[in-house]
């Protein structure tokens, strides 16, 4: 079996950020990728606030910071999954834009 290492996730909105936050955590290299570079300024903070609330309730001691700078950003969907063991979408439900994403992420993604 092989271990999963690099995980891109499609939406950077508050269920992709809590995604990323729960892999960094795990160990595991992220993408997170969004359409607008507004989402993903706003994911960076974002992320940080998981962190502190999980520190909060202690699930973990990490650093939000460092947990925030562990995650790569990324408009361009070919690069966020191009290496990627697993890609998660959470884009909003729409049927149109969840369809293109699946398109797009299955041409760039590995074939295994």
């Amino acid at each position: 079996m092989t271990r999963t290492e690099e995980v891109a996730v499609i939406g950077a909105g508050a269920m992709g950020t809590g995604f990323a936050a729960h892999f960094v955590l795990q160990g595991l290299d992220v993408t997170l990728i969004d359409h607008r570079d507004s989402n993903l300024d706003e994911a960076r903070t974002a992320l940080q606030e998981v962190v502190r609330f999980l520190n909060r309730e202690g699930f973990t001691e990490s650093s939000p910071t460092d947990v925030a700078n562990e995650v790569a950003f990324t408009l361009d969907t070919d690069t966020g999954v191009e290496t990627a063991d697993i890609v998660l979408e959470t884009v909003s439900e729409q049927l149109d834009v969840k369809r293109e994403v699946f398109r797009s992420a299955g041409r760039a993604a590995p074939d295994d």
